[in-house]
C-alpha cells in the first residue's frame, strides 16, 4: 500500500507517526510546500512577543522523524488531485519541474488560511495576518522601534491574545471589532465586561462595533479607515478574523460543508473511502459536526486517520472544545 500525505504540519505528521506506530513496511510520501520539517503554529506568534520563546518557529508538537519507507518532499506544491485516478499532481517550487505521485490512500492535511476581510486595502504589505510563519516575521519585524501603533482587527481569543502580547512588546495597540463586544460567541455579558476591562487598564484602545472600510498606504505607514467617518495612522494592522479550509484541491470529488470542510466519519473518510481528510481541512459528520479548528482536534484527528489506514479498529471520540486565552496574567477559560 502507498499513502500519500498532502501537508507536513501537525496533522498530516500526526497521521503519519501514528501509522508507524503499527506499521513500519508500507510507503509513504509527504508532500509539504514550506522548506520545513517541523511544522509552524499561530501561537508561536504570541509566545515569541510575550518573551516566552526567541521565536516563533520554536513552538510545534509533531515533527517529521525520518520514519523508514517514508519520503519527506519539502518545498513542493500540489496543484492538482484526481481522485479516480489516484493521482497527485505538484510542483518542484525551487525549479518547476513537475512531480507526479499515485497513491492507494490519501491523506489531505492542507489546513487553511486566514479569511480576508473584503475591505479594500487587505493586500497591503502592512496589513499582515496571524496564521504562518512569514506573519510572524512580518508581525515581529513592524512591532520592533520605538512608540510603534498597532490595529488589531478581530474579536475572538486569537485577537485578543495578539492585542496583549503587542502591548508587552510596547507597542501602542487599537482593537477594532464589529461585534458591540468581544467574545459574543463564547462569553455571557459580565466577563465580557471583565475582558474589555482587562485590556482597556491595559492601555489598549477598543473600537467596538466599528468596521474598517479601507486601508490606504502612507510611506511607511498605513491610514485605516472605518465605517463611522473616521481615520487613523497606523505602523501596521493584524488581522485575525477566523479560518477558512483549505480544499479547493478536493472541490467536487468528496463532500463538503458550505464552508468548505471535507466532511469525514469517524475514521476520518471523506466520501471517497480511500481520501482521509484531518485537521483545519475538514468536519467530523454527525454530532459532531461543528467546524472547530483547533490544535488539539487536528493532532486527533491525525491520529485517529493514521491507526485506522493501518488497520486498527478506532474511532474518534468527542473532541473536548475549550476556549483559553491569557491576556496580562488572566485566564479566560469556556467549554464550547
Amino acid at each position: 500500500m502507498k499513502i500519500v500525505v498532502i501537508g507536513g504540519a501537525h496533522a498530516g505528521l500526526s497521521a503519519v507517526n501514528a501509522f508507524r506506530h503499527v506499521n513500519k513496511d508500507d510507503e509513504i510520501v509527504i508532500l509539504e510546500k514550506n522548506l520545513r520539517d517541523r511544522p509552524f503554529i499561530s501561537a508561536g506568534i504570541k509566545l515569541a512577543l510575550n518573551g516566552k520563546v526567541s521565536s516563533a518557529e520554536q513552538v510545534n508538537f509533531e515533527h517529521f522523524e525520518g520514519q523508514p519507507n517514508t519520503t519527506y518532499r519539502a518545498g513542493v506544491l500540489v496543484e492538482r488531485i484526481d481522485a479516480t485516478k489516484k493521482r497527485v499532481y505538484a510542483r518542484r517550487i525551487e525549479d518547476g519541474s513537475m512531480i507526479e505521485e499515485s497513491f492507494d490512500k490519501l491523506v489531505y492535511a492542507l489546513g487553511s488560511s486566514a479569511r480576508v476581510p473584503s475591505f479594500v486595502g487587505a493586500d497591503l504589505d502592512r496589513v499582515v495576518f496571524v496564521k504562518d510563519e512569514q506573519d510572524a516575521q512580518d508581525i515581529n519585524k513592524f512591532a520592533k522601534g520605538f512608540r510603534k501603533k498597532a490595529l488589531v482587527y478581530g474579536g475572538g481569543p486569537v485577537s485578543t491574545e495578539l492585542a496583549a502580547a503587542l502591548v508587552h512588546a510596547g507597542v501602542h495597540v487599537t482593537f477594532v471589532t464589529r461585534s458591540e463586544r468581544l467574545m459574543t460567541r463564547y462569553f455571557d455579558q459580565t466577563v465580557q465586561e471583565d475582558l474589555e476591562k482587562t485590556l482597556t487598564d491595559n492601555k489598549v484602545v477598543l473600537r467596538k462595533h466599528q468596521e474598517v472600510v479601507s486601508v490606504e498606504n502612507q510611506g511607511k505607514k498605513i491610514e485605516v479607515n472605518f465605517n463611522n467617518g473616521t481615520s487613523e495612522v497606523f505602523d501596521f494592522m493584524a488581522i485575525a478574523s477566523g479560518l477558512q479550509p483549505n480544499t479547493m484541491l478536493l472541490a467536487g470529488q468528496v463532500d463538503m460543508r458550505d464552508n468548505g470542510a471535507i466532511v469525514v466519519n469517524g475514521q476520518m473518510q471523506s466520501s471517497n473511502p480511500d481520501i482521509y481528510a484531518v485537521g483545519d481541512s475538514a468536519v467530523v459528520d454527525g454530532k459532531f459536526d461543528q467546524y472547530f479548528p483547533l490544535m488539539s482536534a487536528a493532532l486527533k484527528m491525525g491520529r485517529v486517520a493514521g491507526y485506522a489506514l493501518a488497520g486498527v479498529d478506532v474511532q474518534i471520540q468527542p473532541i473536548l472544545r475549550t476556549i483559553g486565552f491569557s491576556v496580562f496574567d488572566r485566564f479566560f477559560l469556556r467549554l464550547v
